[in-house]
């Protein structure tokens, strides 16, 4: 994301899943307070909540994990998802039609992708912090990983991640990293340089 030139909702995507693998789990308890002696995940959650403000999301992260933003949205918004469901139903994919639109079921929905997204930005980690392996076990544990990453369906996944960042932002819209760093607070720094620092 450090060399992006601009953002769409997939950025939020990627800004906190990469926080969360510094972080952790207890997302409560970020903060900038928090963060403010650690400059890795501080500048991560500053732009973390830039993402948040310029895609008009919660800077409450259990909302933007439960999809409660999605309550109170036009549900014309989501007629894309209604569509796709009801072609699954007549091709005989789906046992059952999809039924009115719901900010309900589309919660449920984001919830479960939103999840599986996560699950797969992990297991895509799983071989990072590796800088050298030596031993045969070491290497086969990598190799084992790297095949099973690689037998994913990328394209399926490619499909749930436009889900999800439709649901984020049924506008599509995209920023420039200069008007993010201008009206939103994204930070001007190079993360690969602060990490690097604090190594």
């Amino acid at each position: 994301m450090d060399s992006a030139t601009s953002f769409d909702a997939g950025a939020v995507l990627d800004a906190y899943f990469e926080l969360r693998s510094f972080a952790g789990d207890a997302i409560e308890l970020w903060s900038e307070r928090a963060f403010k002696k650690n400059p890795p995940r501080l500048y991560r959650y500053q732009r973390l909540q830039a993402l948040l403000r310029a895609f008009d999301l919660p800077l409450a992260l259990r909302e933007l994990e439960n999809g409660t933003f999605l309550f109170g949205r036009a549900p014309h918004l989501y007629q894309f998802i209604q569509n796709e469901l009801m072609l699954l139903h007549q091709q005989g994919v789906l046992a059952s039609a999809p039924g009115p639109a719901a900010g309900l079921h589309y919660r449920m929905l984001y919830q479960k992708l939103f999840r599986l997204l996560h699950e797969q930005y992990q297991l895509q980690q799983f071989n990072s912090g590796w800088l050298e392996a030596s031993s045969a076990e070491a290497q086969y544990v990598i190799l084992v990983a790297r095949r099973f990453i690689n037998s994913y369906d990328h394209a399926l996944l490619a499909a749930v991640r436009q889900t999800v960042c439709r649901l984020l932002d049924p506008s599509a819209r995209r920023f420039s990293r200069q008007e993010l760093i201008t009206h939103f607070g994204f930070p001007d720094v190079d993360l690969d340089e602060v990490d690097f620092e604090w190594i």
